[in-house]
């Protein structure tokens, strides 16, 4: 830890370099920045239309490269790969995954074809082999149709979709969400903006990076720098596009933790950073 206290001036181990006390503290009580629909960065003008894109996107198809600009314009949640989000402090990765017609692999997808999921994954093992003392949370809502009874299940990580481009009802749910959350489970505040047809089409020649990520920038710091961890506090945030302004978001959400030093300590019992990284 920092003497100036900045438990975000080192993203890449800012785990590791917690405190004791912070440590000791069960995860589903830290405040841990996460990334929304993570691995999209490598979605381009040649990504095919994934399983997951709308009917109506589908039926469009027929216009090739004009859909596939507008698409990818709209598709792409985040500009940078894995390892860069893990190296900039992202613990959280929330996948959508699919598969390919004539391939057993599985796809990150996103409207289009992202990468292969199994590149994510080994870039994740890779990076904990590294920092073993880094805990990395990797949400998949459908598990059980791939029949992995070991993942837990998704209740223990309630992880509401506010849908909508309001920032006014976005705030509302996420407040109301926080409030009701249970304290011996995790929690996933999706602070995002998610744009309808209506307002793709109104700014049709824009992105989603600057209409709902560039421009939300503000108003997203300032209700984080509102919140607090804890039992009945903010536990993982996501949000698209998680390097704009040198990464605020991630070094805010992180400094959040501060607060908890001076907290009572919890007598639940759940598992902390100390257990996992035995």
């Amino acid at each position: 830890m920092a003497d100036d206290g900045d438990l975000a001036m080192n993203l890449e181990f800012w785990m590791t370099n917690l405190p004791q006390k912070l440590k000791s503290v069960p995860v589903i009580h830290l405040a841990i920045p996460g990334s929304h629909d993570s691995f999209t960065s490598s979605i381009t003008m040649k990504s095919r239309i994934a399983p997951d894109a709308d009917n109506i996107i589908k039926k469009m198809s027929w216009l090739g490269p004009l859909l596939k600009y507008f698409m990818v314009n709209w598709s792409r949640t985040q500009s940078l790969s894995a390892m860069e989000q893990l190296e900039k402090g992202i613990r959280y990765f929330d996948l959508r995954i699919a598969t390919k017609r004539n391939t057993n692999d599985l796809y990150i997808v996103h409207g289009l074809y992202a990468d292969k999921v199994q590149n994510v994954l080994d870039t994740i093992v890779s990076f904990l082999e590294s920092h073993p003392q880094e805990v990395i949370a990797v949400y998949r809502s459908d598990a059980a149709r791939f029949g992995q009874p070991m993942f837990w299940p998704s209740c223990s990580f309630p992880n509401p979709w506010p849908n909508t481009v309001s920032t006014t009802k976005l705030f509302a749910v996420l407040d109301y969400g926080l409030k009701n959350r249970k304290p011996n489970n995790s929690y996933i505040s999706q602070c995002i903006l998610t744009p309808s047809y209506g307002f793709i089409i109104t700014h049709l020649f824009s992105t989603l990076k600057q209409k709902c990520a560039t421009d939300f920038e503000k108003q997203k710091l300032d209700w984080i720098d509102h919140q607090k961890p804890g039992e009945t506090g903010m536990n993982v945030v996501i949000t698209d596009f998680v390097e704009l302004s040198d990464c605020k978001y991630v070094k805010d959400v992180i400094n959040l933790n501060e607060l908890l030093l001076n907290m009572k300590s919890s007598d639940t019992v759940v598992t902390t950073l100390d257990e996992y990284a035995k």
